[in-house]
């Protein structure tokens, strides 16, 4: 059987060959940028990039996903002419988290960011995953799995590790808030470094 019996017309033929390759290029792109997302990046170590360099390529390979996803959803729709209801709320949770990413949301309320930001990955990945699983590709989103589940173990193992044992002492002056920390386990500080530090226990 020839392509030219699978579809009416050579123009829906050729819009659903890209909407194919779409799909696929835009699912395959998703374990990259949950790595590039991660804090615990393994990329860093092997590359000396920090992390600011990484989040630059994390929310370009975001803008470049949405678009692939949004002409796989667009020619699927022309070729179809029906709605598929899991991959337009997928694709419109992306949308938001790259309306929700920008920088004035990321500058002055960045906790809010944050908490939106994940809630709003997960929900996009939860329901792409429900559209793709009866489709196919889901090595990609495995991957996917795999790389946010390594993130987060490093973060609690890293906090269990170095985390209750160190004390903070945290004091005011005006607008100004100074906080000291006494690392429990040796840590040679050198200019440049950083930390995230995260207050599990407040003594008042």
């Amino acid at each position: 059987m020839g392509p030219e019996t699978l579809f009416y017309t050579k123009n829906i033929e050729f819009t659903r060959f890209i909407g194919d390759r779409a799909s696929i290029l835009g699912v395959s792109l998703l374990p990259v940028l949950f790595l590039f997302g991660g804090r615990k990046n393994a990329l860093m170590f092997f590359t000396g990039w920090s992390f600011d360099t990484f989040n630059v390529f994390h929310k370009w390979l975001g803008r470049f996903t949405f678009i692939i996803l949004a002409v796989h959803s667009s020619t699927y729709a022309y070729v179809y002419d029906r709605a598929n209801y899991l991959g337009i709320v997928a694709i419109v949770l992306m949308g938001v988290i790259i309306i929700g990413a920008c920088y004035p949301l990321r500058h002055y309320w960045y906790e809010i960011f944050l908490v939106f930001h994940v809630l709003a990955a997960a929900s996009f990945f939860g329901t792409a995953w429900h559209h793709v699983i009866e489709h196919g590709y889901m090595n990609y989103f495995y991957a996917t799995v795999a790389v946010w589940a390594f993130d987060i173990f490093v973060r609690i193992v890293r906090i269990a590790i170095a985390g209750p044992c160190n004390q903070a002492k945290i004091t005011a002056h005006g607008d100004a808030v100074y906080v000291a920390v006494k690392p429990a386990l040796r840590w040679r500080a050198k200019a440049g470094q950083y930390a995230f530090i995260y207050v599990l226990r407040h003594n008042f």
